[in-house]
């Protein structure tokens, strides 16, 4: 047994309670652990009509449901209910910063790992597990002090989700027991969980029903589970759609007044027809005479969305940057000649000690000067100096920062799925790193500047907003607009990826769309370009040759979609990483 500062653990109670736990989820199942507290994977509530017990959705997936996460049975959900009242984040974040370091004492024990190795390991445990009260919410390891969520939901328990590997699930009965001792610190009682009842909504699996909603009764729905459901289905949306922005939109004309605009509204959307079967079915919508109508559940979602919209906003951005890129994606052939050009560039807000090997670093004036001052304080010194010792640099940039030019086929082959692709791997690359990205795209008989350089997710997701695929493909005057930008902005890095589904059919100086798109590419090697192509090509002829002729990489692909696009521009970034 090891001591800690108020709690004992033993080693043997630890590995067997992570055992249980992993046991019931093998099941699929949740349980009740130390009384008043319920651990699952999945989504669970308490009715407000029945108080002590907790219905768990094994539909619904904990990290899918809350976090907006890709992929499922990564997140731990744990709930410790109490009396109505407000829990001090921030003392029950440090009690459970203080179990995990108790509890590697106690798990790797035998491991003989060293200080610093328990402290990384520790760090990155408490970054693992997110804690949410009535008072704030973050990682435990940096919790915030923020409103609580709509309805107070969290009023009445403490709701921690963690992403814990299998090992280190003896962890969460300290996590268990630390929570509990906060609340009875502050002089609230602890309620006891009589029973728990897993709620099998349907068969089949989550990810089939209607939106990503199960079809449950309204009058069998407790209010959080409405929220949830109304979150989902405008998220999935939204996600079909391209923006929060657009499903409002699609909503105000599902009436029997708008039914001409919705149907020009479903010809640039394709999927607005699949939206609507399930908006029918999740009795948001019906069908009349004239056409479709909101019905009052679905006003109310309506209503919702104009009221939650910057918490929606925030979600969909959230689960851009989670987007699991394709392993394994490799160009289908290479004639890269132009490197990229690493260059020297220094963090203005980070400093280092003057070294030999970074001698030629920039001074830190500021800095110098404080050390400087500092040292004649310590001293006693009456006279002002700086020595050599008192010298601060800046430190040296682990990353290049690479100005992306996206050069995007808008013809009438891209919409839909292939347009939405494009969408979120602009916006996954200006959320994800700190390079600029640009937006040049080309449709009709014309090519346009869509976004220029710029580091504002703002700027941005509003260019891509103004866009609909449709028309023709001027490849040679998309890829000739695109040289004209990067010339006159002037980029250190340079990055041009054209993405395209098919043959140009405009031209530019001849009458050949195809001769005139590779004389544009013959200039990017000599204007230091570095130039890739993502795109469809049955005949394997054309992609293959444009590339050769600007020097670059191409990548062949049987589908433009999101996890393959951002998968090939992650691979093209990563060669800028800078070894110190």
């Amino acid at each position: 047994m090891t001591e800690g500062k108020g709690f004992s653990y033993h080693r043997s109670k630890l590995m067997s309670t992570g055992k249980m736990i992993q046991e019931c989820f093998s099941k699929n199942e949740g349980l009740i652990l130390e009384d008043s507290a319920v651990v699952s994977r999945f989504f669970q509530v308490e009715p407000r009509d029945c108080e002590g017990v907790v219905h768990i959705y094994p539909a619904r997936d904990a990290g899918v449901t809350y976090m907006k996460m890709l992929e499922k049975n990564n997140i731990v959900h744990i709930d410790v209910f109490h009396n109505p009242a407000d829990i001090n984040v921030f003392d029950l974040a440090n009690r459970i910063n203080s179990a995990i370091f108790r509890y590697l004492d106690i798990i790797e024990e035998e491991d003989m790992k060293t200080p610093v190795e328990k402290e990384v390991l520790g760090l990155n445990l408490a970054q693992r597990i997110f804690v949410k009260t009535a008072s704030g919410e973050g990682p435990v390891i940096k919790p915030l002090r923020v409103p609580g969520p709509p309805g107070g939901t969290l009023y009445s328990h403490v709701h921690i989700l963690a992403k814990l590997p299998v090992k280190y699930f003896g962890l969460i009965y300290c996590i268990v027991g630390q929570v509990q001792k906060a609340v009875t610190y502050q002089g609230i009682c602890l309620r006891p969980v009589r029973k728990i009842i897993h709620i099998y909504e349907e068969e089949s699996a989550g990810e089939n029903f209607p939106l990503g909603v199960p079809v449950v009764p309204d009058s069998s729905a407790p209010p959080e589970l409405k929220f949830q459901n109304s979150s989902q289905a405008l998220f999935s949306i939204a996600r079909q759609l391209g923006g929060m922005e657009i499903a409002e939109m699609f909503l105000d004309m599902i009436s029997p007044l708008k039914t001409f605009n919705l149907m020009l509204f479903s010809k640039k959307h394709p999927c607005a027809g699949k939206i609507l079967l399930d908006l029918e079915e999740l009795k948001f919508i019906q069908r009349e005479r004239l056409g479709c109508s909101l019905t009052p559940k679905g006003q109310e979602l309506r209503r919702f969305l104009r009221t939650h919209r910057k918490e929606l906003e925030a979600m969909m951005r959230k689960a851009i940057r989670r987007i699991p890129p394709t392993a394994g994606i490799s160009p289908s052939g290479r004639f890269c000649r132009v490197k990229p050009r690493p260059g020297i560039l220094y963090e203005k807000k980070k400093t280092e000690d003057r070294r030999l090997n970074n001698r030629h670093a920039p001074v830190a004036i500021t800095e110098t000067v404080i050390r400087a001052a500092t040292r004649r304080l310590i001293e006693g010194n009456r006279n002002f100096s700086i020595k050599e010792s008192d010298l601060a640099v800046f430190r040296r940039k682990s990353k290049t920062p690479v100005d992306i030019c996206m050069v995007v086929d808008l013809s009438g082959s891209m919409r839909g799925d292939k347009f939405n692709a494009v969408q979120w791997t602009a916006e996954y690359l200006i959320l994800t790193t700190r390079d600029r990205v640009a937006l040049v795209t080309f449709q009709e008989r014309d090519a346009r500047v869509t976004v220029p350089f710029t580091r504002s997710y703002a700027s941005l997701h509003k260019g891509l907003l103004t866009l609909q695929p449709e028309g023709l493909t001027p490849l040679a005057q998309g890829l000739r607009t695109a040289s004209d930008l990067i010339r006159k902005s002037r980029p250190k890095n340079p990055l041009l990826a054209l993405i395209t589904d098919g043959r140009p059919n405009v031209p530019l100086f001849t009458t050949d769309p195809v001769a005139d798109a590779v004389k544009v590419c013959t200039g990017f090697p000599g204007n230091k370009i570095r130039f890739i192509i993502i795109g469809i090509d049955p005949s394997e002829e054309f992609i293959p040759h444009l590339a050769k002729a600007g020097g670059g990489n191409y990548y062949l692909v049987d589908d433009i979609d999101r996890s393959n696009l951002i998968s090939i521009m992650r691979n093209e970034i990563k060669p800028l990483i800078i070894k110190k």
